[in-house]
């Protein structure tokens, strides 16, 4: 069975990057250390480049070290690779359609999905209301 952690929001307001939701990620996630694999396209007020190094930097506070797959050499690699995947939140429309280009990363993730071979946490941030 997949396991999924989903989030409404990021940021509650006056508290810092995903720090509301820490301890429901740490217990989500666990031992798991390494293979996290973030997914930013859904943003488009900022750039992944940002928006990977604002997830990074707070896993970090936690003990995870995480990839942005828009980083990866090979998308579909990086995946395969995966013990857990973060969707970054914001236009679904930008999310689905960059899932779809990157070389169909969207199947691969539903295959290992339906292995049960993914955790998944799915987070929406309030900033891109587009």
């Amino acid at each position: 069975m997949s396991r999924l952690l989903l989030l409404s929001n990021s940021t509650l307001p006056g508290t810092p990057f995903l720090s509301w939701p820490a301890t429901f990620v740490r217990e989500f996630l666990g031992d798991e250390r390494g293979n996290l694999l973030f997914i930013p396209f859904a943003a488009v007020t900022f750039s992944y480049d940002e928006y990977a190094k604002s997830v990074r930097e707070a896993v970090a506070r936690w003990g995870y070290e995480i990839e942005s797959v828009h980083n990866s050499g090979n998308c579909r690699q990086a995946v395969n690779d995966a013990a857990a995947v973060v969707i970054g939140g914001g236009n679904t429309f930008a999310l689905l359609n960059q899932l779809y280009r990157q070389i169909q990363l969207l199947l691969l993730y539903r295959n290992r999905s339906n292995q049960n071979q993914l955790l998944h946490l799915l987070q929406s941030i309030h900033q891109e209301s587009t």
